[in-house]
């Protein structure tokens, strides 16, 4: 998606933010280890066990509890609440 400069609202700069607060996170553990996905130094990264909904289909959502859901997005699998995440 692509945004003219000119149309960027204060809910583009809040969604960019939180984006680089969630990227900074991801970061400091060691990214995330699903499948076999290992850093360099051959361990696998700690974020994983931060992921809200990534693997958790029909378990309830951390926030309002209404079952996860994942469809096939792109030919991947894509976790979602479908209350909170509209």
């Amino acid at each position: 998606m692509y945004i003219y400069i000119l149309h960027v609202t204060d809910s583009h700069i809040d969604d960019i933010i939180e984006a680089f607060k969630n990227s900074k996170e991801a970061i400091k553990y060691g990214g995330s280890s699903v499948d076999d996905y290992v850093r360099v130094s051959g361990e696998k990264g700690e974020y994983a066990s931060r992921h809200q909904v990534y693997a958790r289909q029909g378990k309830p959502c951390l926030v309002c509890k209404t079952p996860i859901k994942r469809i096939a997005l792109g030919g991947r699998g894509t976790y979602f609440c479908p209350k909170c995440q509209k």
